[in-house]
């Protein structure tokens, strides 16, 4: 079994989510602007409590590396270390490669 927290910040919409094995638990997302330092720590509480699991349940902590915004970038990789405590991983996952899956998953064929 798998808890992760995943955290997207360097595009203009901020997503905060929480995956078991591979499927999404809960998810929360803004497109209000590029407010995401006050954002994701405020979505990371809330899922949270929503799915009842304490932080040091979480078994790593996934975040965007880009491409994206420099500041959005910074502000994913820093609030794993303010929003959960622990030594958890840190796992940068590429948000094109991310996408690439989304899409091949879906079933699009060339």
């Amino acid at each position: 079994m798998s808890l992760i927290l995943a955290i997207e910040t360097g595009t203009d919409i901020c997503s905060v989510g929480i995956a078991k094995d591979g499927e999404l638990l809960s998810l929360r997302e803004s497109d209000e602007g590029r407010d995401h330092a006050r954002k994701v720590g405020v979505f990371v509480d809330e899922l949270l409590r929503e799915t009842d699991i304490a932080p040091d349940e979480l078994d790593a902590v996934a975040v965007g590396k880009g491409p994206g915004s420099y500041t959005g970038l910074r502000i994913g990789c820093r609030s794993p270390r303010d929003c959960v405590t622990g030594q958890k991983p840190l796992v940068a996952v590429g948000s094109l490669t991310r996408r690439g899956t989304q899409i091949y998953r879906r079933g699009f064929s060339p």
